[in-house]
């Protein structure tokens, strides 16, 4: 018999994305002074379970009611309320990751990262190891995919496969924040070796990368399993410093670095898109770092010219740091930029018309599915109205399930216990878990609920079960209702388990 205590912070602290000066620089690409997409989304251009599960327990009628600790004693695995408190954070490239849950809690199956990223971004690269998806919360964040290229906005979906390329910036003035779930765990250890540890509200200064470094990075990402295939690319610690003398661009080779590779640097005016001066770009075995001169601009002053990188020969270019833009001064001063916007990507909007369902007074909108994920990953957002005091009958988690919250303070009844739950809480419910959730507050709640262990189990309860309607029209049933729902849920999660389809041996991943 096992005793599980926690105890959970009286003050709410949401998650910040206020931007500071001072930027960061980690590894290769860094941050930049301030200065596979599903197409269930919008592209635009800018311009088992039984009866007997089923448990009933006095709710509190309010807030206050609901302890600031909870303490549940079980026979097997037990339920895991992880507050925001002293959370690991970790700068890699232009990302603050803080982990909320990585791994220990969900047998290795999953990993959950909190990520703020700034003006900057990674590598191309891919993971043989892993899979990756990504909700934007805050901010845009453009994406490659493959060879194609999109900003994301807030409620967008990303899937980043195993195995295929990607890489992404903010290519914006403002910070961005995304949750990222990484099918399975163990990611983590690379952030702890290679980013620096800092909270997101304090990055470290920009600094330029220096050929040791890059090396080391690369021979790293390769002990996670993460390949960095060999690309050319315009790094951001430049970007945003006004300089003096004649002006050169850093141009890195942060992946593989086997062998010559070249490309050429096109200067051209932006006023009437003319063709300044064509640059080559060589790289010799091994080389890393090219600190390469700006020709065609000599005497101009208070003028912008575009550096685009092209051409790629034995390499390839990143397609979302392969341009600056270079303003010449007085006095033979210089700055360089990021010479990209989000608006330069097409636009990836969320889907208008998402599968939205009410139940147990909450409404559950489906951000994810198995088909979106390959069956790794069920995720739905949820949001919980004011003054709803949810229901009286509680839930019995059909599989391993996890809550993480991000808006207003929710209260969570778990067996015969209540707590209140803050933002950026993480909650695991073991499967057989009785719980629900209220919100006795007078502003709304939000949570995503979500599980990569069955996770066809929640998708077909919640479709199944639920309401359909989206969260404009609040629809709770009478007590009554809900009730008899639950009976049949129960009853139905009885039948799904000992129905379960082939696609249930995919996405069981478990880590030996």
């Amino acid at each position: 018999m096992s005793k599980f205590l926690v105890g959970i912070p009286m003050n709410v602290r949401t998650k910040s994305t206020a931007f500071y000066v001072a930027s960061s620089f980690l590894l290769t690409l860094g941050i930049s002074f301030p200065a596979e997409a599903h197409f269930g989304f919008d592209f635009h251009e800018h311009g088992q379970q039984d009866s007997s599960n089923v448990s009933s327990f006095t709710i509190p009628t309010n807030a206050t009611e609901a302890s600031n600790t909870l303490e549940i004693t079980a026979d097997g695995d037990t339920p895991v309320v992880l507050p925001d408190v002293d959370r690991p954070g970790f700068w890699l490239f232009s990302d603050n990751a803080e982990f909320v849950e990585i791994g220990d809690n969900t047998d290795g199956q999953l990993a959950l990262f909190d990520f703020i990223t700034l003006p900057g971004g990674p590598l191309p690269h891919y993971h043989t190891l892993e899979d990756e998806f990504v909700y934007v919360l805050d901010g845009e964040i453009t994406y490659q995919v493959r060879d194609q290229v999109f900003t994301a906005t807030p409620g967008t979906f990303i899937s980043k496969p195993k195995d295929v390329l990607h890489a992404f910036v903010n290519a914006g003035e403002k910070p961005a924040r995304h949750i990222e779930f990484v099918i399975p765990a163990g990611i983590d250890g690379l952030f702890e070796l290679l980013g620096q540890p800092g909270t997101s509200d304090n990055p470290p200064f920009p600094q330029l990368p220096t050929p040791e470094l890059l090396e080391g990075g690369f021979q790293l990402l390769s002990d996670f399993g993460v390949v960095a295939p060999d690309s050319l690319l315009i790094t951001p610690p430049q970007f945003g410093i006004t300089q003096e003398g004649d002006p050169e661009l850093v141009v890195i080779r942060p992946g593989e670095a086997d062998g010559e590779a070249s490309a050429t640097l096109i200067v051209s005016n932006p006023e009437d898109d003319s063709t300044v001066a064509e640059i080559p770009v060589t790289f010799e075995d091994g080389e890393r770092i090219q600190n390469v001169e700006i020709t065609g601009i000599e005497g101009a002053e208070n003028q912008n010219f575009e550096l685009t990188l092209v051409d790629p020969i034995d390499t390839s270019i990143a397609l979302l740091q392969n341009k600056a833009l270079l303003t010449l001064g007085e006095d033979n001063t210089y700055t360089l930029i990021d010479g990209y916007s989000p608006d330069d990507f097409p636009l990836l909007l969320p889907d208008p018309n998402p599968n939205s369902f009410w139940l147990g007074g909450s409404n559950y909108t489906q951000v994810a599915n198995l088909n979106q994920t390959e069956g790794l990953l069920s995720l739905f957002d949820v949001f919980i109205p004011e003054q709803n005091s949810g229901i009286e009958e509680l839930l019995t988690a059909p599989t391993d399930l996890a809550l993480y919250t991000l808006d207003g303070e929710l209260t969570i009844n778990v067996a015969d216990q209540s707590f209140s739950a803050d933002p950026d809480t993480f909650i695991y419910l073991p499967e057989g878990s009785k719980y629900s959730f209220s919100n006795f507050e007078t502003f709304s709640a939000r949570t995503l609920l979500f599980t990569a262990d069955n996770p066809s189990e929640l998708e077909e309860f919640v479709m199944t079960f639920g309401i359909s309607d989206d969260q404009d029209n609040v629809n709770i049933p009478e007590p009554s209702l809900i009730s008899g729902l639950l009976l049949m849920a129960c009853s139905a999660g009885s039948l799904l388990k000992k129905n379960r389809k082939s696609l249930d041996q995919k996405i069981n991943f478990r880590v030996n």
